[in-house]
């Protein structure tokens, strides 16, 4: 079976974020700070994201899942 998922953006309620986008045909995982501030995160499993999705605190569990355990970049405006 081979699956077909576009890009997934969420508005997410949190105080540190403002926005996610998940693809998963690279494993990229954008993350938009209310801040302004964007960031890719690379390789980032499908299982992560909507283990981020699904989460009580969406900053609690991207502290813990994804930041510092991926290779990001910092999106330049």
């Amino acid at each position: 079976m081979n699956k077909k998922v576009k890009k997934e953006v969420l508005e997410v309620d949190s105080t540190a974020i403002d926005k996610v986008s998940y693809t998963p045909s690279n494993n990229r995982l954008v993350i938009k700070f209310k801040n302004k501030s964007e960031y890719i995160y690379h390789e980032v499993p499908e299982e992560f994201f909507y283990k981020l999705k699904f989460s009580e605190s969406f900053g609690k569990a991207f502290n813990s899942i994804i930041k510092n355990n991926y290779t990001f970049e910092k999106v330049q405006r």
